[in-house]
C-alpha cells in the first residue's frame, strides 16, 4: 500500500530505535530476529484505524511499534513453546541460541513494548495489558486442547478469538483512539478488526494443510504433527466416513508422513477445508459490513484491501 509506505518505514525505524540491549548477546538475537521480517499487518491496521479520524502520526506510530512488539515477543515464545525450528523461512530464535535466551528476547520485547505504552498514557498501557493477557489465555487453551477429540468448533473459535481476533480487533481500535476518532467509530473498527483476526487465524490454520511450506516459511501440516486440533480436523471428525480412522490416527499421537497425505485427502473428501475457507469469508463479509459507518477515502478503502487479503492469503 503505497500510501502506508513511510509510515511503515517509520515504524521499521521506530522498531530498531527502540531495539538496543546492553548485552551484546541479546542484541545479535535481537538482529536476527527483526532480519526476518513479517508483513507488519498491526501496524498497518493501526495506521490506517488512525486515519480514519484527525491524524496524528508520532503517536500513532508509538501505538503501532508498541502493538508489534508484544506480536514479536508472542512470535518468539510461541516457537519455544512449539518447539519450533524455523520462523519465516530462517532458523528461530530458541533453535540458534536456546530456549533462555528466547524467552529473554520475548521478555525483553514485552517491556520494551510496555514502556512505549506508558509514554502514551495508561489506556494504552491497560489496551496493551488485555492484549497480552488473552494472548496467553489462547495459548494455554490450545495446550490443554491437544490430540483432545472432543473440543467442539465453539471451542476452537473461542480459542481464535483469544489468540488473534481480539489482538487485531484491540490494534484497530486503538488505532481510532489514538486518532481521535468519536466513539460510534472506534466500535466500529473494533469490529471490523475482530472479524479480520477471526478470518486471518482460519485461513492460517487451513494453510497449515493446503499451503507451501516454502512460503509460509514453516513446515507444512505442522499443527496437526503436534496434536492442535484446528477447524478442518474438528469439522472431519463430526463429518467424515473415515472419522473413526482418524481419531485412532489421533489418539496414537503420532502421524507419520504418509498418514498425514492421507489425512489431507479426507479432508478435502469431506468438504473440511471448504467449509472452514466458507467460514472465514463469512468473518470477512462481516468485517467489511463494519467499515459502512467509517468516512469514505483512503484509509477504508486499505482496510477494505486487507480484509480481501486475508480471506485468501498464501501465507
Amino acid at each position: 500500500m503505497k500510501e502506508l509506505e513511510q509510515d511503515l518505514r517509520e515504524v521499521e525505524s521506530g522498531l530498531k530505535a527502540v531495539l538496543h540491549p546492553e548485552d551484546p548477546v541479546l542484541g545479535q538475537v535481537t538482529e536476527h530476529f527483526l532480519s526476518a521480517s513479517g508483513k507488519r499487518l498491526r501496524p498497518a491496521l493501526v495506521l490506517l484505524a488512525g486515519k480514519c479520524s484527525s491524524y496524528r502520526p508520532e503517536r500513532l506510530i508509538k501505538a503501532a511499534v508498541a502493538l508489534e512488539l508484544v506480536h514479536m515477543a508472542a512470535l518468539v515464545h510461541d516457537d519455544v513453546v512449539d518447539g519450533a525450528e524455523r520462523r519465516r523461512g530462517i532458523p528461530s530464535v530458541n533453535a540458534l541460541w536456546g530456549n533462555r535466551v528466547a524467552v529473554l528476547l520475548g521478555d525483553y520485547f514485552y517491556a520494551r513494548s510496555l514502556a512505549i505504552a506508558a509514554e502514551l498514557g495508561p489506556e494504552v498501557v491497560g489496551h496493551i495489558s488485555r492484549v497480552i493477557n488473552t494472548l496467553v489465555d489462547g495459548e494455554l487453551a490450545q495446550l490443554k486442547g491437544s490430540y483432545n477429540l472432543q473440543l467442539t468448533e465453539e471451542d476452537y473459535l473461542e480459542r481464535v478469538r483469544r489468540k488473534t481476533a481480539d489482538f487485531i480487533s484491540i490494534c484497530c481500535q486503538l488505532g481510532g483512539q489514538v486518532g481521535d476518532a468519536p466513539a460510534e467509530i472506534q466500535e466500529a473498527l473494533a469490529r471490523y478488526g475482530y472479524f479480520v483476526g477471526m478470518a486471518f487465524q482460519i485461513r492460517d490454520d487451513l494453510l497449515d494443510f493446503i499451503g507451501d511450506a516454502g512460503q509460509l516459511g514453516k513446515p507444512a501440516s505442522n499443527d496437526l504433527a503436534q496434536g492442535i486440533l484446528t477447524l478442518p480436523v474438528i469439522h472431519a471428525l463430526q463429518n467424515s466416513v473415515h472419522k473413526d480412522e482418524l481419531a485412532w490416527m489421533l489418539e496414537k499421537k503420532r502421524i507419520n508422513r504418509r498418514e498425514m497425505q492421507t489425512v489431507k485427502e479426507w479432508l478435502e473428501e469431506t468438504g473440511s477445508l471448504a467449509y472452514s475457507q466458507n467460514l472465514a469469508a463469512g468473518y470477512i463479509a462481516q468485517a467489511k459490513e463494519s467499515l459502512n459507518i467509517l468516512p469514505a477515502g483512503f484509509a477504508r478503502d486499505g482496510l477494505s484491501r486487507i480484509a480481501d487479503f486475508t480471506a485468501n492469503r498464501a501465507s
